[in-house]
């Protein structure tokens, strides 16, 4: 066991365990002291029963930096993780939406929540375009697909610019590309501009995705025929209302959904 003493807002840190205890007051006979860790550590007062009475930490996110780029990032999960739950919950999924929204608020809070997978239709009878969406954040990735399929998208996922010219070169073109535009290995700029050189994507429509500016991102709207420039932190709605003007008769499959 290890004995330390410490003064009044004195601070014990456990930094790989990301933990902190703190001492708050000095009692004739008592202590207090806060307690702060990730949301997964539970926190048991040592005299009673294990498992009984744990005092759950108020769910708090954990920013990284007070960057706009990371405020950006904040945001924008929470907005696709409020519309997909939304969407859940109008589709009679609750148990389902209040799974998904636990777990994003948990990564946001911590970075530890575990990885948020949306179970596709497994069959369809139409749909209303193919979409590929490029994004390199695993839960946003998987969230705003999710909320594309529910809205009626057939939708395939990659995780970087050169996966997003190996698809286009390898599969059945999509109708269109929504597409993150800080993306490692090929940045999203660079990769609409190699896909409108690519004879496959000369009908492909292509919507991006940022919190940049068009210019600060080095793309040219017009000569590359990007037909909208979503900024971060994004609206869902205002995605599916612009998709569902340019694709709003369906088109007709049978089969099972990647």
């Amino acid at each position: 066991m290890l004995v330390l003493t410490r003064k009044l807002n004195e601070t014990i840190h456990f930094p790989e365990l990301d933990i902190s205890v703190n001492v708050l007051s000095l009692g004739s006979s008592k202590v207090r002291i806060g307690i702060d860790a990730p949301l997964e550590i539970k926190v048991i007062r040592g005299e009673l029963e294990e498992g009984k009475n744990f005092v759950e930490k108020p769910r708090s996110i954990r920013l990284k930096s007070d960057s706009e780029h990371s405020l950006r990032n904040v945001l924008n999960d929470l907005s696709i993780a409020s519309a997909l739950t939304k969407k859940l919950i109008a589709s009679g999924k609750t148990g389902y939406a209040a799974t998904i929204l636990n777990n994003a608020l948990n990564n946001l809070a911590s970075g530890n929540g575990k990885d948020i997978k949306i179970e596709p239709p497994t069959s369809f009878d139409s749909f209303k375009a193919r979409a590929l969406l490029v994004e390199d954040v695993t839960n946003e990735r998987e969230m705003l697909a999710g909320f594309l399929r529910l809205h009626g998208y057939q939708t395939d996922t990659v995780s970087d610019g050169l996966d997003c010219l190996d698809y286009i070169d390898s599969s059945q073109a999509p109708d269109f590309i929504l597409m993150d535009m800080n993306l490692p290995r090929l940045h999203g700029a660079d990769t609409i501009r190699k896909l409108r050189e690519s004879p496959h994507c000369d009908d492909v429509k292509i919507y991006a995705v940022s919190g940049a500016s068009p210019e600060s991102a080095g793309i040219d709207i017009q000569k590359n025929r990007i037909e909208n420039w979503f900024k971060k932190p994004l609206e869902p709605q205002e995605l599916i209302l612009a998709l569902d003007q340019q694709f709003s008769q369906p088109s007709t499959i049978s089969g099972t959904a990647n």
